[in-house]
């Protein structure tokens, strides 16, 4: 599934020490490969590698972390978020945040 074109997802993340936040995705009108509706499906993301594949501990004020890849399957999902934190890493590419100062058109 992807996002319209020319469009992106987005999901604001603030973590906090020691921990790096965990994001839970809800998937709901499921159809299963032979058309039958499906159960609301949850995909539990438990952790975060930069692009050298290093866990990240936490999540540095002042940065951007964009997700790369977030490739799973069915053996992924569950109808229950986090059922034994049985989920997926996800590679993220560490960015500096910019900076932009705009002016508010009113």
């Amino acid at each position: 599934m992807k996002p319209a074109t020319g469009s992106t997802w987005a999901y604001q993340v603030f973590g906090q020490a020691p921990q790096v936040a965990h994001l839970i995705v809800k998937f709901t009108d499921v159809v299963d490969h032979n058309g039958k509706d499906q159960a609301d499906q949850y995909l539990t993301v438990k952790g975060f590698r930069d692009m050298n594949g290093d866990e990240l501990s936490t999540l540095e004020p002042g940065k951007v972390y964009r997700m790369k890849t977030l490739a799973f399957d069915d053996s992924h999902l569950e109808i229950i978020p986090e059922p034994d934190m049985v989920s997926i890493w996800v590679t993220v590419e560490v960015l500096d945040w910019v900076e932009v100062e705009v002016k508010p058109i009113i």
